[in-house]
């Protein structure tokens, strides 16, 4: 009987060390393939939100500058329609980080 037990306890110390690493697989590795999947639609969307909006500053520039006509007929046609689009892009950062740090 003393023979079986010798015996049976490295084989318990292999099922601990082995559920050990299960447990570890489980807690650590897991989570961070699901962290890695999140932070990669994260960065995915913050790349086309920031292609939008480059493409949308630069649409509201050109309407500024060609389509509307006091711009046109005025001193400030080569810098206003700048000034307007850069303090819009300013507004919707300051929405974006407000949204951002808000604490519910």
């Amino acid at each position: 009987m003393a023979e079986n037990d010798s015996q049976g306890l490295p084989q318990m110390g292999q099922e601990v060390a082995q559920m050990v690493i299960d447990y570890a697989k489980q807690e650590t590795v897991e989570p961070i393939k699901g962290l890695g999947r999140y932070l990669g639609f994260g960065l995915g969307g913050s790349i086309l939100i920031g292609f939008g909006m480059v493409f949308m500053a630069v649409g509201l520039l050109r309407l500024l500058q060609f389509e509307i006509g006091w711009f046109a007929r005025s001193s400030w046609q080569s810098t206003f329609p700048y000034f307007i689009v850069a303090v819009g892009l300013i507004a919707v950062m300051g929405a974006a980080a407000y949204g951002i740090t808000r604490k519910d």
